[in-house]
């Protein structure tokens, strides 16, 4: 697909819907890759058990049902500033630790130990915006500078 100026494009990034915990990173557990497979937390993060609606006999009872069925992830506030995210593989519980879905490289992401993090369900969001303009570079990358499409001011 090739884009112009002016073309409109939706962007759609995960990020969290709300927060539900915060902790700070204790240390990593890393595989022969050197990849992060785990996150030890300085305190627990309690993940909601989840419940087979079929099997309810009053939905009334459940007391979190806004909380059945979501993905969670991490955004970790990085020393060098930028939000580093990820998703995470939870099981129902309390956990003083946490595991990323897909591994990842901590000095090649910026994440340290001492970083803060926050937890909660993921969510994705999309944004529509107009191309203003684009730099094309190598190995069919571009940077893209994008204006919001305000359906008030465009209509």
């Amino acid at each position: 697909m090739v884009y112009e100026d002016g073309d409109l494009v939706e962007v759609s990034h995960r990020m969290l819907s709300h927060h539900m915990a915060a902790a700070r990173i204790r240390g990593f557990s890393v595989n022969g890759a050197n990849e992060v497979v785990e996150i030890n937390l300085d305190s627990q993060v309690v993940f909601p058990d989840p419940v087979v609606i079929d099997a309810l006999p009053d939905m009334a009872a459940v007391p979190d049902m806004a909380g059945q069925g979501l993905s969670f992830a991490a955004a970790i506030t990085t020393a060098a500033g930028p939000v580093f995210s990820l998703v995470l593989a939870t099981a129902p519980g309390h956990f003083d630790s946490i595991v990323p879905d897909t591994p990842f490289v901590a000095d090649a992401a910026g994440v340290r130990i001492g970083d803060m993090l926050a937890i909660g369900p993921a969510d994705t969001r999309q944004k529509r915006y107009f191309i203003r303009a684009i730099d094309r570079r190598q190995k069919h990358r571009a940077g893209l500078t994008l204006i919001p499409d305000m359906q008030e001011v465009f209509s």
